[in-house]
């Protein structure tokens, strides 16, 4: 009867403990993998270690493929595993290798297709080691070890008393992938669990946050930079429940653009060539971003399955009609010609050359993987090769070359009469101006290839995109920006849709330009949640010149506006108005908004003070002249530098104090001889004016304080 007992005893306990174990089954040919993947409560991290390939999911079977030496570890944040039965895929059949735990033990079926992880006392965690040869593998020992899977099923310890839950952002989105395209909307997607009164908090997260972001808890996405992400929403479950997540895919594409031609792997460009993993000869159809097909003539060329890419043999020393090429048709659509940029894979480059210009040479940059070529011709081709080494394609880029420029250039005046030693003395080299087709002068020329020339109108939006463009790819780490525009600067030739949109002119709608820059700036620390930690630093580098010497009325259309404020003078000038120069800093984190001071300091100053701000050191004997003045930027303190050193546009020294103003004496003309309209600040004689009541510099007291004079002129012997 004991006997009888104990065995009932113990079939009970084997009930029991079957009823409290719970199983969860994930496939991974329904969901993108990144490690670590995370499907709560299941975290999944592979490593390549000391294997020469990395574990990746193919792209096409959406199998996980593990290689010789990798790694992969399977832990949990509830119950303890106790088994993992792993479905080995159709690829993994071939060169299946051991899979050793350290923990527990594996037991393979070839037979069911399995490989099954077991720990009867169970496990939070497990990794696996890759071995280096096949061992279960259809296609024998020799080959290198693999271990590639579809799904796998986990049984957990004491899973019953809690309840499964599943998240979803719906059946049209789950597991897709969705393409969107520059200057495209998206519409933000947000997640739900079911069931609906399940306790626990739904978070989101990013694979790729330097292309495409996401607010981990709105589920809100920001597209900061060209590619793909996988978009992963985690159900974090209280007490009582199970965790789940869900995601789905977006590939941040360029937008098409009917002035370029793009051919891009991702877009499928290549698909021409099939899928037979073959070099193959003949006319191709490449496809650009357009959706316009160009006919390439090709030679052991193919579309590499893995991503799509170009592949082109490479050159054989032995045969050299081994080598493969995709040689390009003319693009009527280029009258100037164009650049072809090429992006290549892994260091492997191809050979390019312009077939009827073969003197030209192409421009490498290895370390981003590209390479470029400028095409002079209207019927201009190209010429892409395999090198010492297999080449991997994966976009080609075409991009007008800008019709070159026609300028005359002409000078004030064809001869200059220097009689005596004053006209010598007085003399400025003249400035040549180059007027180019669209009537505007300029000084110096355009010079270079296609991408070196510019239209004045374009400027702000290149530059400013262009910072935008470095913001984003540095938003993660500390960065230096310095932006300089053009916008006040003659020649002065806003946007059209800025022109008009001030009373003042050409001039001030070059402002209205500028402010849009800086707005465009702003707007993207803002969102990308950096312009409370930026600082901001707005300023100029002289004083104001209003008529530059263009015509563009800009004096005329002041209406009593004054740019210099109360300072007398402009830029070129000795007086204030040509050094003394606005600052705004802005910096939320630190800096008390809507302070305002009149401390003295000199923009000489900023990389000793931001230097210090970020403790740096600097080389000895560099930067002599700047000192440490980051209170007085910031806001907390109000020093004045002891004096600051000036210098006008023919080389006549100032020194400036807080109350003090000497201008040294200077024979040179009273007012611009070349041009604008402006007081030089020159006289014979010494110039003292107490700024502290004389913003205007109109009293010059140089003669009823002759030891301020001495002790100012003994600053400029010691600096000069």
């Amino acid at each position: 009867m004991i006997k009888h007992l104990r065995f009932f005893m113990l079939n009970l306990l084997v009930l029991v403990s079957a009823a409290v174990m719970a199983q969860t089954t994930i496939d991974f040919t329904k969901l993108t993998w990144s490690s670590p993947f995370v499907q709560s409560p299941y975290t999944f991290s592979a490593e390549k270690n000391s294997g020469s390939t990395a574990p990746t999911q193919n792209g096409n079977t959406k199998d996980i493929r593990l290689y010789a030496k990798n790694s992969l570890t399977v832990s949990t944040s509830s119950e303890k595993m106790c088994t993992i039965v792993f479905h080995i895929s159709k690829k993994g059949l071939d060169q299946w290798a051991e899979f050793t735990p350290n923990n527990g033990s594996v037991t393979v079926s070839t037979e069911k297709q399995t490989a099954t992880w077991e720990n009867k006392e169970g496990a939070t965690s497990v990794t696996f080691i890759v071995g280096d040869k096949s061992k279960y593998g259809t296609k024998g020992t020799s080959k290198s070890g693999q271990f590639c899977f579809d799904s796998v099923d986990i049984t957990t310890l004491g899973g019953s008393s809690a309840t499964s839950t599943s998240l979803t952002f719906g059946a049209d989105v789950d597991g897709k992938t969705f393409v969107v395209r520059q200057g495209e909307s998206f519409a933000d997607k947000t997640a739900t669990v079911t069931p609906a009164d399940a306790k626990g908090s739904i978070s989101y997260a990013s694979d790729n946050e330097e292309a495409i972001s996401v607010d981990a808890t709105t589920g809100a996405v920001s597209f900061l930079a060209l590619g793909k992400a996988t978009i992963t929403a985690t159900f974090t479950p209280e007490e009582g429940y199970l965790g789940s997540s869900a995601s789905y895919t977006i590939a941040y594409r360029q937008a098409a653009d009917p002035t370029k031609v793009i051919f891009d792997a991702n877009e499928g460009a290549f698909d021409s060539f099939g899928n037979e993993n073959k070099y193959k000869e003949g006319e191709f159809d490449f496809v650009d971003l357009n959706g316009d097909s160009y006919t390439f003539t090709v030679h052991n060329a193919m579309r590499n399955n893995y991503d799509g890419g170009l592949q082109l043999k490479k050159n054989s020393t032995s045969d050299a009609t081994q080598q493969g090429y995709a040689i390009s048709p003319a693009f009527g659509k280029f009258p100037n010609g164009y650049r072809v940029t090429v992006k290549y894979k892994d260091q492997n480059a191809p050979e390019l050359e312009c077939t009827n210009h073969a003197e030209d040479v192409a421009v490498f940059d290895d370390a981003n993987g590209t390479m470029y070529m400028d095409v002079p011709f209207a019927d201009g081709m190209f010429k892409l090769s395999g090198a010492s080494q297999v080449a991997y394609v994966q976009s080609i880029e075409l991009t007008p070359l800008a019709k070159k420029e026609a300028t005359t250039m002409t000078f004030p005046k064809e001869e200059y009469n220097l009689s005596d030693i004053n006209a010598i003395r007085n003399f400025s080299s003249p400035k040549a101006t180059v007027k180019g087709e669209n009537g505007i002068g300029r000084i110096g020329y355009m010079k270079g290839g296609g991408k070196a020339l510019w239209k004045d109108e374009n400027i702000a939006d290149s530059i400013t995109n262009h910072a935008i463009d470095f913001i984003k790819k540095n938003s993660n780490n500390p960065f230096f920006l310095y932006f300089a525009t053009n916008d006040v600067h003659v020649p002065r030739f806003p946007h059209q849709r800025f022109r008009g949109k001030s009373t003042m002119g050409m001039r001030g709608d070059a402002i209205v330009q500028f402010d849009w820059s800086v707005g465009k700036i702003m707007e993207t620390l803002d969102k990308l949640g950096i312009a409370d930690n930026t600082i901001v630093l707005l300023t100029s580098d002289n004083g104001p010149v209003v008529d530059d010497g263009y015509q563009d009325q800009a004096e005329e259309l002041l209406n009593g506006h004054k740019p210099a404020g109360p300072w007398r003078g402009n830029k070129y000038s000795a007086f204030e108005g040509g050094t003394a120069i606005p600052v705004i800093v802005r910096w939320p984190k630190n800096v008390k908004a809507g302070q305002t001071s009149d401390v003295l300091m000199s923009q000489i100053d900023f990389m000793a003070s931001f230097g210090n701000l970020i403790g740096a050191t600097f080389p000895k004997g560099s930067a002599p002249d700047s000192k440490n003045h980051l209170g007085n930027l910031l806001g907390t303190d109000t020093t004045h530098r002891p004096w600051v050193a000036e210098m006008s546009s023919n080389h006549v020294l100032s020194i400036r104090t807080k109350e003090w103003k000497y201008i040294e004496p200077n024979d040179g003309s009273k007012m611009i001889k070349w041009g604008p309209k402006i007081e030089t600040g020159n006289d014979p004689l010494p110039q003292l004016y107490r700024i502290s009541d004389n913003l205007y510099e109109q009293d010059n007291v140089a003669d009823t304080h002759p030891t301020i004079v001495y002790e100012l002129q003994n600053i400029l012997r010691r600096v000069r």
